[in-house]
């Protein structure tokens, strides 16, 4: 089946699923989840959306921990990986601007 088909199939499933009260949300996480994790996301979405969520599950020993929620256009990110990504980028852009700044930065520092 090529990539359009798929588009196709997906995209009926979607409008059956709408139908049935149901939503596609697709989960990923480092680690498979266990089942209290999986009755409580559902939980969740149940509470948010007012549908039952269909979970699908990926498993991507790269984001490190935490876990992906996407559901359609929508994405809550809250793996260690983009944690440590933002972390690492704000890191990046303070050493940049002392390192701009640098001769004010030490001259503004009181002596010792």
């Amino acid at each position: 089946m090529n990539l359009r088909n798929d588009e196709i199939v997906s995209a009926i499933r979607d409008e059956i699923s709408g139908y049935a009260g149901e939503i596609e949300i697709k989960v990923r996480t480092a680690i498979p989840l266990w089942h209290e994790m999986r009755t409580a996301i559902q939980a969740v979405v149940t509470g948010w959306l007012g549908r039952k969520p269909i979970l699908i599950e990926e498993v991507e020993p790269g984001l490190i921990g935490g876990i992906v929620i996407r559901v359609g256009d929508i994405e809550i990110d809250g793996s260690v990986l983009t944690r440590l990504d933002k972390l690492c980028a704000r890191a990046t852009a303070r050493g940049r601007r002392e390192a701009y700044h640098g001769q004010d930065y030490i001259e503004d520092q009181p002596s010792a």
